[in-house]
Parts: structure tokens; sequence; C-alpha cells
């Protein structure tokens, strides 16, 4: 989440063993006398996953969900439209292309054009909005982008932190949350809180967040076990548990070293919480994680990224690879 215009920081590594590796694909279409451009490749069918859950939903452990290719990875979108992917097994960034988005039909012009926050579903279609409130369908594989058929003007929210939530008695749905502070809400409405967006196109709101978060900007993650997550912009910023039906907060806690400063962003996977954030007056983001423990690990600093969305689908893993 940012209201930041793009720019390219400088590169650096955080800590001993930090990996960062930063890979950029070119493709390059040759057409030539008598030759046809090749066609594009096909899709990759979507691969049935078997996701791990948490005790006490492990007699889903055989329930197969249909989850494409990559949709277990994190992925991020930063300034200047670019689209990345982090591997948390690896602690690796990797580019993965331009987020060449057309113009809005339906965004708000007197906003920047440029990503605000980022959710993935399980097809791994990254869902991006815009700080002009559109809201467009970005493929994790190479980039490509098309403009939604969500209108923010006919609901309350503008600009929103987003996440995809596993729902239903079976956990076999997914639903996709938005949360949007007042002052992130459309013409002014008077409050912000939780929402879900229905079949893509209708925001319906479920209620303010309870204090003491009431009122503030966050970003969401959500879990294959029906979990949802927030990541508050309070100084420490704030990690809370929110009902997804209620709106109400579960639990809180401070995350002492961590900012939300110009662009911020959290992820869950594999029992840990990874946060992407600048430190104030940065042009580059950290990478941070609350592990299982407990504790916060500084995994990488100074990307050469401005990290404002992340997103990860409810394929990804809920435990961690240690018992």
């Amino acid at each position: 989440m940012s209201r930041s215009e793009p720019r390219s920081p400088p590169t650096r590594g955080w800590g001993r063993g930090a990996t960062l590796a930063l890979g950029l694909g070119l493709a390059v279409a040759l057409a030539g006398f008598g030759c046809r451009p090749s066609p594009p490749p096909p899709r990759a069918a979507a691969a049935s996953v078997e996701p791990v859950y948490d005790f006490p939903r492990e007699y889903r452990r055989h329930a197969t969900l249909p989850c494409a290719e990559g949709s277990g990875l994190i992925y991020l979108a930063a300034t200047g439209h670019e689209l990345l992917s982090y591997a948390p097994e690896e602690n690796a960034i990797r580019a993965v292309g331009t987020m060449s988005c057309p113009p809005s039909r339906r965004g708000r012009r007197r906003f920047a054009s440029s990503e605000h926050s980022m959710a993935v579903d399980r097809s791994g279609v990254a869902w991006v909005v815009h700080q002009d409130g559109a809201l467009y369908r970005v493929d994790t594989r190479d980039a490509s982008c098309a403009e939604s058929d969500y209108d923010a003007s006919r609901g309350d929210f503008l600009r929103f932190g987003s996440a995809f939530v596993a729902t239903g008695s079976d956990l076999r749905s997914e639903t996709y949350f938005v949360a949007a502070s007042p002052r992130e809400t459309f013409d002014g409405a008077e409050s912000g809180g939780l929402g879900r967006i229905v079949g893509g196109t209708k925001l319906e709101r479920i209620g303010e967040f309870s204090e003491p978060l009431r009122g503030l900007d966050a970003e969401l993650t959500g879990t294959g076990d029906g979990r949802l997550f927030g990541f508050f912009a309070t100084r420490p910023a704030t990690l809370a548990e929110i009902d997804p039906k209620t709106a109400r907060i579960l639990s809180a806690r401070r995350l002492p070293g961590v900012v939300t400063g110009r662009a911020w962003a959290f992820a869950f996977w594999g029992g840990a919480f990874y946060f992407f954030w600048e430190p104030l007056g940065a042009r580059s983001s950290n990478v941070s994680r609350l592990n299982e423990a407990g504790e916060i690990e500084h995994l990488l600093r100074d990307v050469g990224y401005e990290i404002v969305g992340a997103g990860v689908s409810t394929c990804a893993p809920t435990l961690g690879s240690k018992p």
C-alpha cells in the first residue's frame, strides 16, 4: 500500500546468509519475410495441489484444490508497475515483468494510475487496485493485465487493502476481502472498515474494525484454513487477526522495528508472516518475518524495489516445514 510515485532505488542485501535473486525475463518476437510470429504458449492447466492444513482441519488433508501452477508463491507489486515473485523457502525476489495495464475506464482521473495494493486467487490471477480506484486482473506468469468489471463508484471503497480467504463449510471456496480507512472511501463516505467484493464487481460492506484499530489503514492477508489478518498503520506497526464475518479484532500485537511508511504490504505463508516495508525516508523496501515462535527476523534490506502490494493465494501452505 502506497501513495508514492515510481522510483528505482539501489540494491543491497541484509543479514548473513540472506539471498536476493533478481531475474528479468525478456521475450522478443521476430517476424521476417515469409515467416509468421510464433503463437503464445497455451495457459497451463490448473494443477491439483494438496495443501497442508492446521489442526483441527486435518480432515481436509486429502481434499485437493484446483490450484494453478505457481499459485503457492508470494507475489509483489512495486512502483514502476513491476510485478515480482517472492519464494519464502529461498528468501529470493525475482522479477516477473512489467504490468502494462490499459487506461482505466472506471478510475477517478484526479488520482494517479499507479499500484496501491494486490491480492492473488487460486487461479494465479493477481487483483491489483490502483491509486485511482481501478481494479485490474494481472496474470502472475507474465504480468499481462486487463481491467476488471469492478466500479469503485458503485460502493463505498475507492482504494483498499485486499486478500483472498478460504471460506465455506468445507473451505473449498474463497472470498475476496477488502479494507479501507475513511480517507480511502469513495467521495468522502463516513466510514471504512472491512468489506468483500462479490463476483468481481460488487462491494458489500461488512463493518468497521473494532477498537483500538477502528478507522486505520490496513493491508490484508488470508489463509487456506479460513483466517484473515490485517497489517495496520500504527507506530510501530500492528498485526491483528480479524473476524471475517464481523470485522471484529480478535487479537493484536505490535511489531517492534517494523513501520508503515510510504510503502507497506504483507502475506502469510507456511506458518509465518512476511512483511515488506519501507523505512521512513527510504525509497526501497525491507523484508522481515514473524516466525512461528513469535520472533521477528529481518531477512532482506534495501531490495531495490518499493513494494506497495503483496498477495498470496489460499493454496499456500499454512504450516511450516518444521514440525
